[in-house]
């Protein structure tokens, strides 16, 4: 079940990066450069950005002397040297829309302009809101269809024993515990590295991947050999009616 959680973490991941902004930046103008806009660490999705972030300045021309960042109308600071870039916290700024812009100033006092990088700003709690609308939902769903990928399969094979070399369309694994292999059901539900799936001898839960057949011929030596012709699925119960039977006869 730790490979599981471990899973979900790994989906959730996943989605939350969907909606990690990716650096932005439009062509700038003829004589001008062009501005990007990075994500440190925050929320960003949407048109929308909540967190740490750098501006970037690239394709800056030779000659620059400062290189000056804004939000808004609001000055954040200038950078004279490469990288020209700024850090700033969007706590800086009003929640809302924002402009980003740069200019540059050049040895000879010309001034230069980069593209502008429409944003809107949230609060703290803007962006929780956010994320819980989006993935709330999302999340509860797939968790839901883990539930009844993993319960469906169970049900229909509770009753059915293992036949080597039958796998099924979904093929076989090993388990990792006993080292001895099975079918995975069809319908269990797939985690990307591999279905979620219960082994009917030893009874661990785990997320396992389909296997080659070499794997699975030599994983079926061992299954007869720790079998020696009998189920091992009715050993414990046979093996259990054997010792009552033999305490009849204790002092």
């Amino acid at each position: 079940m730790k490979r599981l959680g471990w899973t979900l973490l790994g989906i959730t991941l996943v989605l939350l990066s969907l909606l990690i902004v990716c650096p932005a930046a439009a062509q700038g103008g003829e004589d001008g450069f062009e501005l990007y806009l990075n994500r440190n660490f925050g929320y960003g999705g949407f048109g929308q950005i909540q967190g740490r972030f750098t501006l970037q300045a690239r394709e800056v021309p030779e000659g620059v002397v400062t290189v000056s960042f804004y939000g808004g109308d609001r000055l954040l600071g200038r950078a004279a040297e490469p990288p020209y870039q700024l850090r700033f916290h969007t706590d800086q700024l009003s929640p809302g829309r924002q402009i980003f812009r740069a200019t540059a100033v050049l040895e000879g006092g010309e001034t230069l302009a980069s593209n502008p990088i429409s944003r809107e700003v949230l609060t703290a709690d803007q962006a929780w809101d956010t994320i819980n609308r989006t993935f709330g939902p999302l999340l509860l769903g797939l968790g839901l269809l883990v539930v009844v990928g993993a319960a469906v399969p169970l049900l229909l094979s509770r009753n059915k024993g293992f036949i080597p070399g039958e796998y099924g369309p979904a093929g076989g694994t090993v388990c990792r515990g006993c080292q001895l292999p099975f079918s995975r059901p069809f319908l269990a539900p797939n985690l990307l590295v591999g279905k979620l799936v219960r082994c009917p001898h030893c009874g661990k839960w785990e997320v396992l991947p389909r296997v080659s057949r070499e794997v699975l011929e030599r994983a079926e030596i061992r299954y007869r050999e720790r079998t020696a012709g009998s189920d091992p699925l009715q050993a414990p119960a046979q093996d259990f009616e054997r010792k009552l039977e033999d305490s009849r006869y204790w002092d």
